[in-house]
């Protein structure tokens, strides 16, 4: 079975979490059932990404390994800045 695609972001909420020992790790996993829902999700994690940019993972169709996919918001607008295989 395929994994599901995601992405890791950090957050102001994310780090301060992880700093008060409610979490064990300083980013957030985010992912959704398709890769049309996950991202409809980056308009809302993307201006709170404390770096500015979300690095997506995901399986091709058809494809052997794993795909990775760069954005940043580029004039209020999501865009991929760097894609390729992992």
């Amino acid at each position: 079975m395929p994994r599901k695609p995601g992405f890791w972001v950090t957050t102001e909420e994310t780090r301060r979490n992880f700093r008060n020992g409610n979490s064990k790790h300083e980013t957030a996993y985010i992912y959704a059932d398709t890769y049309r829902k996950l991202k409809q999700l980056l308009k809302e994690y993307l201006p709170l990404s404390l770096d500015g940019e979300i690095t997506i993972c995901r399986e091709r169709r058809g494809e052997w390994g794993e795909w990775y996919e760069k954005w940043q918001m580029v004039n209020n607008k999501p865009k991929i800045i760097k894609q390729g295989w992992n």
